[in-house]
């Protein structure tokens, strides 16, 4: 797995040194001139969150929690190291409740504000996944729901259907699991990008 990042500003904490941080959730800062090392909940996932969506994380709407969980599920399915968060499938598609945690733990509203750096891989994934967020023209979803399917395909694909299963079965199983994404346009292309990543 490769590292989404190299180092930015997180809170008010200043960093003793600007350094390529061995952990997502762990780095070295200087608290009341004594260095301490801090384990902190993963709020980079807002600065990624805001690079994809063009708006800031609120914890206390649905809608953005959901489209958290699956944009994180997607960032570490191509192989970038966001966090330690397994994923199971849940009434939305892949969930992780070790991601709803950190979500819970940041402030109600996240302004991600900061400097943040990208590795070049993760440049490349995080752009490749947010191109496949964007619904396409004349789909009926709402952002939320397109990145549901697009999620619960590529889970459906990968973990729960036999390997043999094509297109038209991973299609079928996801819209008889999920009346609310019965568009079939839509979906075919959700399948399509998912596939890609």
């Amino acid at each position: 797995m490769h590292y989404i990042l190299k180092c930015h500003h997180l809170t008010n904490l200043s960093l003793r040194k600007k350094r390529v941080c061995d952990k997502i959730n762990v780095v070295n800062l200087l608290h009341r001139n004594k260095e301490e090392v801090i384990t902190l909940p993963n709020k980079y996932i807002a600065f990624v969150y805001q690079d994809v969506y063009k708006e800031d994380f609120d914890y206390s709407e649905f809608l953005c929690r959901l489209k958290m969980q699956k944009l994180i599920y997607l960032i570490l399915q191509m192989g970038i190291n966001i966090g330690e968060y397994n994923f199971s499938w849940y009434k939305h598609g892949p969930y992780s409740q070790q991601l709803q945690n950190d979500m819970l733990s940041m402030a109600p509203v996240v302004s991600a504000k900061g400097n943040l750096q990208y590795s070049r891989r993760a440049k490349d994934a995080v752009r490749q996944v947010s191109e496949s967020l964007q619904k396409p023209k004349g789909s009926p979803y709402g952002s939320a729901d397109w990145a549901e399917c697009i999620a619960s395909i590529h889970y459906l694909k990968k973990y729960i259907m036999p390997q043999d299963a094509n297109e038209e079965d991973t299609i079928y199983e996801l819209e008889k699991q999920k009346q609310h994404l019965n568009d079939h346009n839509s979906n075919e292309i959700a399948y399509e990008k998912a596939s890609m990543i």
